[in-house]
């Protein structure tokens, strides 16, 4: 025992730069490994506590059937409407031009008539009085389509 000592002392000699490396050894394992524990909690709180766009996203994208299945249905609503509007008014409505009590709608339907006779010759022109106005009669309308009110 009395040799333990110096046995003692020539041992932590010969051991102290294997134990400085271990040590630095140990030192950066839990650095890393204090780094990929971080880097998996904020990967997991990322994936558990999205921001607002994440979650839009996602809840989009889970209810994309559920959207197409909505668009489809207001389309085919739509395209029923004006199926049904263009066979209403093809079978059911008139072409009658409703005229109120100033007729004018007939007058336009008379300027439009004017333009397409042919010139008045100058007898025709002596004969026609100038106070005198062409207003077709309620029954001259009603044979040209027009709803008299």
């Amino acid at each position: 025992m009395r040799r333990f000592g110096e046995y003692a002392d020539e041992a932590a000699k010969f051991a102290s730069p294997y134990i400085k490396r271990t040590g630095e050894f140990f030192s950066d394992a839990g650095d890393s490994a204090r780094e990929w524990y971080n880097e998996k909690k904020r990967a997991y709180e990322r994936r558990h506590n999205p921001t607002l766009w994440d979650r839009l996203c996602d809840a989009v994208h889970g209810s994309m059937r559920l959207i197409m299945a909505i668009i489809g249905l207001i389309t085919a609503i739509a395209a029923g409407i004006v199926i049904a509007r263009a066979v209403i008014k093809k079978l059911y409505c008139s072409n009658h031009k409703i005229v109120s009590y100033d007729g004018s709608a007939a007058d336009e339907q008379n300027s439009a008539e004017e333009e397409a006779e042919p010139a008045v010759d100058e007898t025709d022109a002596e004969d026609y009085d100038e106070d005198e106005v062409d207003e077709p009669s309620d029954e001259i309308k009603k044979e040209k389509g027009y709803i008299v009110l």
